[in-house]
């Protein structure tokens, strides 16, 4: 819940960027907001398949098993999330014009997808691991740092980018948000977590 609350306020602040840009950006970032949103899903579904297969093989007493779960939802998100990220930065102009026909918000739009997109596949690779720990009871470093990331980075990174570079560069927010999300993830999975004895909770 925190996640998603403190996302949303992150986004609101992205907007206010975008803003200044005119009627056409902010029109090209809703729209393409929305069609990320689909990329994401199989990203979130893997993750929170990761997190219930882990807490079953470490309820069982097979914790040695999360490691496998990590692995194969690490390669699912990179085949589905992946696979879908490919598709729609392919057909980016023609998603756009699902939601609008002015053509310089499907140029905008298809612009900002063929960026953003590859945020879903950075989200959904730090998803499972904070998802395979989380199901092992470490919960409050992954989220401090899926937290940290959304209410540290998005919109300082946002605003940095905005003021060098304009608002074509302010697409690549999400990439390094997430991306910092992602190594940060792994970084505490393998470096701390995976070196800690997992026990079965009950």
């Amino acid at each position: 819940g925190l996640f998603f609350i403190t996302g949303s306020l992150a986004d609101v602040g992205l907007m206010s960027l975008v803003n200044p840009h005119g009627a056409s950006s902010v029109a090209a970032w809703g729209a393409a907001q929305h069609v990320t949103s689909y990329v994401q899903f199989p990203a979130m579904s893997i993750a929170i398949a990761s997190s219930v297969f882990a807490a079953q093989a470490i309820g069982a007493g097979h914790a040695g098993q999360a490691h496998e779960v990590t692995r194969v939802g690490l390669k699912l998100n990179l085949l589905l999330t992946g696979g879908l990220a490919v598709v729609v930065a392919a057909l980016a102009p023609l998603a756009m014009r699902i939601f609008t026909s002015d053509q310089a918000v499907v140029s905008l739009g298809a612009q900002l997808l063929h960026i953003s997109v590859w945020g879903a596949l950075l989200l959904g690779v730090g998803s499972v691991f904070s998802g395979v720990m989380r199901a092992a009871g470490t919960v409050r470093a992954p989220m401090l740092i899926s937290l940290g990331c959304l209410a540290c980075l998005q919109f300082p990174v946002g605003w940095a980018i905005d003021r060098a570079v304009g608002l074509p560069g302010l697409w690549f927010t999400y990439l390094v948000t997430y991306g910092c999300g992602a190594a940060l993830q792994a970084a505490y999975y393998f470096g701390v977590w995976r070196k800690k004895p997992v026990r079965k909770l009950v």
